[in-house]
């Protein structure tokens, strides 16, 4: 009987450990989600500002084309 019951300490102590790694690991992969989510937006904001500078640049090529 008494290894019967080692062997559940053991086993939930695993569990345990098992459960804070994995509690652990998510608050680290929403941390990085985050700071993902930050470096989009950064980038969204350099694409657009290269889009009108890209706009610019175009018309006035086109505006020296016409002259």
């Amino acid at each position: 009987m008494a290894y019967g019951y080692t062997a559940q300490n053991i086993t939930a102590r695993e569990l345990e450990t098992a459960t804070t790694n994995a509690v652990d690991l998510i608050a680290d992969l929403e941390e990085k989600v985050a700071e993902l989510e930050t470096e989009v937006e950064d980038l969204k904001g350099q694409v657009e500002g290269a889009e009108e500078d890209t706009r610019v640049l175009e018309s006035d090529l086109d505006k020296a084309k016409n002259e």
